[in-house]
């Protein structure tokens, strides 16, 4: 068999038989065997030319030398010598490679492959093999052909000599790095087979050096799994070597990301790192400190501190403040806004904030901005939040966890001015043991802490510092374990240092060390220069600096809803408790809703069982009542709280009641309340107040609807001339929980006008219930003496429904309306100017007072009530609340809860005009709605005796005006349809009687329908019946319009058209005349 027979068949093995090759365990008997069966001897003429040629080699005649061994190697062909051959091959190649640029000849490379392959596979002779492959590989490097040198250098690799193979694919390596264009990762590649046939050989140094040159190359190019086995040997081959530096590193690389390794393959590196680090700290690190861990990861930016103690949950009828947590709300600016308000009224100018105000932060965050200090007290604790992130698919568990911090103490520079304060550190102090820092700051420790797989947790931690100083957050320590897998544990549990006993999920192995704990302020761009750069601000919010003690004022809240009906009032106590060493004063409240609460003037509150307080007089009659409102009370943005002698002592309890109100809107509702005090000795600049934060979360919702309208009286009497007639239509709102809705009273406050009944029954029950809806009418007097009263007071005058009387002049009641009265007329000075600018003083009276005193009504309606409901448990209870109603003009109609106004939205300024639209083929329904002018004409009183005849029938003429060009369809009913069709169906003429939900029929032609030419004027005649005495709305009637089109009727769109105001009949019980 020829020598090319073996090399062909040797260039057929696939991959994976030299992968197995490779990595393979199995190794042939090594020794060589011999096949060649042809001796010569010295004598022979084969080889005494070889003689000749050796010498001509070395006599540097490489063209003669290359001639004898061309010649040679076909005898030997010829003969079967193999061996003779395959060096004859060998030797000329090597004269060709040796004449250099003096031939033309080219290198035969097919010889020394010839030859190689006669070594290794007939001869059996992996000496020679290697000795010809090493002086080809460098011919061939020599002339620039790394790859063939570096096949060359493959094929010699066998399990015949692991640290031959292990040359060889090394040197291989070498080849393709130095190519042209290098080939880089099979480079690595190969030095990583390099290195595991090093370490097969016992050759460790060689194999991390190896192993350490492919490193280079993975590193960082997220080859995942590669760079965690070269990571993985390389700590071992260090551990081995006792290089236990580089072992800790390498093996650290394992840790510090998220890895595709299996959970177990996972579990194998975190031991095998901490058994390493813990040997390469037993024999002394030059580490100064504690050593910083890679488990868990500690994102420095998202780090928050606390300055106050966070709120607790509700304990019963008890509810403390919330005050500030770490969760942000995104609500600073506006409890910043709150805090100016109720500052500038503790300083005794409101509306305008101190020079030195600056805002109490008790949360900093990278949300915040933190280049100041945080200020804190000596004594209370400061909580510091770290997200804390398992990258790993195992658990993590964490002992003995505690903050680390440095302290710079306070030292007076006249107490000592030759020795300076000294940096003191907690890194370097064991836990559980006294030593100075323990007695300058207080720190809290986590016994344990078990971390679950990929897992994402905040660590609360807290520290109490004792001394005047600069506190420096610089991170956490902690104890680094792994979880025994025959536990199951709770993700993310904290234990509480009980001192119960319980199984312990650390491992044999722990290693204690540290998280420094980074920030980095924002990124600046205020100039060029910043622009262009990377420049960022300073971040301070773990530089604490300490005060001496304050007050600590401690807000309980007992009683609060969490749901409430829109206008109902409940009182609540809230408790003010000082826990600080220091007593307080100045202590005041704010409200993001200023119409939701009050605490009431000393002078007017109810008993303390009452909700409201009531009057000993009878009722039946309007009661006049003047209330003197101060000034200042009006532009007050805070109340304050009342207290004896404006004090807390230090340990002291107040219990203060607190009525609040139902907001007018259905809904959740974020109620704020900001709790302002200031200790009574001002000694720290840095802090000059503190405040307590609540919000509450209440849920309200409506179940009445209130409209109210005034009138002139006609003057048919003289004393009617200043009088107005006050329609009130009350309206049920549907709600499953409320029962029945009873109107107990109805008061007026006006600098002016004073309210009576207009029905000869004032004791009429005013109830309703479902969804039903009463209308009420009461006469409202100017004051005869309306001169003599000033524009700081207001006249309350009552009508009432109930037996009780309630005092619109008392708390909570007039608190209320004030803040109610308060609201409207800041909303109607922003309408007409600016409403930053508040009117604190009346302006004098114009020559035209009286002019538009007489278009001019400001009165106010107080409307009291009581509502039936189910509560949640099922039982029916009762509940009471107000509304208010204000009236500013004639005719205008005023709603509680108030109509909010659509805001007019403003084209976008366009550049290039649109084309003009196509008119609409449907006109514009608010248009439409306005076609018809409507009035009623009737009698406004009627007397009927009801004794003789049960009903009593009163005339009404309708009259219809068409106020457009346009001829226009008109539906005219008296029932109460839901929608309009595009047409109306015509119906006939016959008389019946039509019931309402308004208390009275009407009869007649009940359904009318008519076209209207251009500005023409139509009446129609009904008549109303009743069957009671009372006051009734007779503009129930339902118009609807439409223009009428030429091409169809089919075409008509109706549209119902707007009600003017309630056109009122009082129906009266003629008087018994004795027989």
């Amino acid at each position: 068999m020829s020598p090319q027979t073996f090399e062909v068949s040797s260039r057929k093995r696939s991959l994976f038989s030299g992968a197995k090759k490779w990595f393979g365990g199995y190794k042939p008997n090594d020794k060589p065997t011999n096949n060649t069966t042809v001796v010569y001897t010295p004598e022979a003429p084969e080889m005494q030319t070889r003689r000749l040629a050796d010498l001509a080699f070395m006599f540097q005649l490489y063209e003669i030398a290359y001639q004898t061994y061309h010649a040679l190697k076909r005898d030997f062909n010829n003969d079967h010598a193999w061996l003779h051959h395959a060096g004859a091959l060998e030797m000329a190649s090597l004269a060709v490679f040796m004449q250099g640029s003096q031939t033309q000849r080219q290198y035969p490379a097919h010889y020394i492959e010839s030859a190689i392959a006669s070594y290794l596979n007939t001869c059996k002779s992996p000496q020679f093999a290697t000795r010809a492959t090493l002086m080809s590989t460098e011919a061939l490097k020599s002339r620039g052909m790394y790859a063939e040198a570096a096949m060359q250098f493959i094929k010699m690799t066998s399990e015949d000599s692991d640290l031959r193979s292990a040359l060889m694919l090394e040197q291989a390596g070498h080849c393709f790095i130095n190519m042209k264009l290098p080939m880089v990762r099979k480079y690595a590649f190969h030095m990583i087979l390099a290195g595991h046939r090093f370490n097969k050989a016992g050759q460790r140094r060689h194999a991390l050096r190896a192993y350490s040159q492919a490193l280079q190359v993975y590193k960082g190019k997220d080859w995942i799994l590669a760079e965690d086995h070269i990571n993985f040997t390389v700590g071992r081959q260090s551990f081995n070597l006792k290089q236990l530096d580089n072992a800790a590193s390498a093996l650290r690389h394992l840790l510090c990301r998220s890895s595709q390794q299996t959970p177990a393959q996972q579990g194998a590196f975190l031991k095998e790192y901490l058994f390493v680090f813990k040997q390469h700290l037993q024999q002394g690190s030059s580490v100064d400190g504690l050593p910083q861990l890679p488990l868990p990861s500690v994102n420095g930016n998202t780090a928050k501190v606390l300055l106050c103690q966070p709120g607790q949950c509700p304990q019963g009828n008890k509810t403390p403040a919330t005050g500030v947590g770490f969760i942000d709300d995104g609500r600073s600016l506006s409890w910043m806004e709150l805090e100016q308000k109720v500052a500038a009224t503790a300083s005794g100018k409101p509306g305008k904030v101190p020079a030195n105000f600056k805002p109490s932060v008790q949360c900093f965050s990278d949300l915040t901005n933190n280049s100041s200090h945080p200020v804190a007290v000596i004594g209370e604790p400061i909580f510091v939040e770290i997200t804390l992130v398992n990258p790993l698919k195992i658990s993590l568990v964490l002992t003995d966890i505690v903050l680390l911090w440095s302290f710079l103490p306070h030292v007076d520079e006249e107490q000592n001015q030759e020795k300076p304060p000294q940096l003191i550190t907690n890194e370097h102090v064991e836990t559980g043991k006294k030593t100075l820092a323990n007695e300058l700051v207080e720190s809290e420790v986590i016994p344990e802490l078990v971390l679950e797989a990929l897992m994402t947790e905040p660590l609360q931690l807290s520290v109490i510092p004792k001394k005047e100083g600069e506190l420096h957050i610089t991170g956490i320590a902690y104890n680094l374990g792994t979880s025994s897998s025959s536990t199951n544990t709770t993700s993310g549990n904290v234990i509480a240092n009980t001192g119960e006993q319980k199984q312990s999920f650390i491992s044999g192995i722990s290693v204690r060390g540290k998280q420094v704990i980074e920030v980095q302020g924002p990124r600046l761009n205020a100039s060029k220069v910043e622009k262009c750069s990377k420049i960022y601000g300073p971040d301070r919010r773990l530089d604490v600096r300490m005060v001496p003690k304050m007050p600590l004022l401690e807000v309980n809240l007992y009683g609060v809803p969490q749901t409430m009906m829109c206008g109902e009032v409940q009182q609540l106590t809230v408790e003010f408790i000082n826990r600080g060493p220091l007593p307080l004063h100045k202590l005041y409240m704010a409200c993001s809703h200023p119409k939701f609460c009050t605490f009431g003037s000393s002078d007017t509150l109810p008993q303390a069982s009452a909700l409201y307080q009531y009057n000993s007089q009878q009722t039946g009659s309007a009661v006049h009542n003047e209330l003197h409102v101060v000034k200042e009370l009006w532009a007050e943005d805070a109340q304050q709280v009342p207290l004896k002698r404006d004090i807390l002592d230090p340990g002291g309890v107040v219990s203060v009641p607190l009525w609040i109100r139902g907001l007018d809107i259905n809904g959740v509702h974020n109620v704020d309340f900001l709790f302002y005090y200031e200790p009574v000795d001002r000694k720290c600049p840095l802090m000059r107040h503190r405040v307590v934060r609540h919000t509450a979360v209440m849920r309200t919702s409506n179940a009445l609807k209130l409209t109210s309208t005034a009138q002139k009286l006609p003057p048919s009497k003289r004393g009617q001339l200043n009088s107005l007639v006050l329609a009130l239509e009350a309206e049920k709102v549907f709600d499953a929980s409320v029962l029945e809705v009873s109107l107990l009273q109805v008061s007026c406050a006006s600098p002016t006008w004073t309210l009576h009944h207009l029905s000869t029954r004032p004791h009429t029950d005013m109830k309703l219930s479902a969804t039903e809806s009463l209308l009420m009418s009461f006469k409202a007097t100017r004051c005869q003496d309306c001169a003599a009263v000033s524009s700081s007071k207001l006249i309350f005058s009552d009508v009432t429904f109930d037996q009780h009387q309630i005092s619109s002049t008392g708390s909570p009641c007039c608190d209320f309306c004030f803040k109610s009265r308060q609201t409207w007329k800041l909303a109607s000075s922003s309408s007409e100017g600016d409403p930053s600018i508040p009117q604190t003083t009346p302006t004098p009276p114009s020559q035209d007072q009286g002019l538009e005193d007489l278009a001019h009504i400001d009165l106010s309606l107080i409307v009291l009530w009581k509502f039936k409901v189910v509560t949640e448990s099922g039982a029916i209870g009762t509940i009471q609340g107000q509304h208010h109603l204000h009236i500013d003009s004639l005719d205008t109609p005023a709603y509680s809860p108030a109509v909010s106004k659509v805001p007019v939205e403003h084209a976008p300024v366009k550049i290039i005009k649109d084309r003009a639209p196509s008119l609409p083929s449907h006109p514009n329904p608010e248009l439409v709605s306005q076609l018809l002018k409507i009035c009623l004409r009737h009698n406004m009183t009627v007397l009927h005796n009801f004794h003789k005849n049960r009903l009593c029938y009163m005339p009404v003429s309708i009259v219809l005006h068409n106020t457009s060009q346009n001829t226009v369809k008109v539906d005219m009913s008296s029932r109460e349809p839901s929608s309009h069709r595009s047409h109306a169906e015509s119906t006939t003429s016959d008389i019946i009687l039509e019931p309402t939900s308004s208390g009275f029929s009407w009869s007649g032609k009940i359904h009318s329908t008519l076209q209207l030419q251009p500005l023409e004027t139509h009446t129609l005649h009904l008549v109303a019946c009743f069957n009671s005495p009372g006051v009734y709305n007779l503009n129930r009637l339902q118009v609807a319009a439409g223009v009428l089109r030429e091409s169809s009727d089919l075409d008509i769109d109706m549209v119902v058209q707007k009600h003017p105001a309630p056109s009122v009949a009082i129906v009266k019980q003629e008087p018994l005349t004795s027989s």
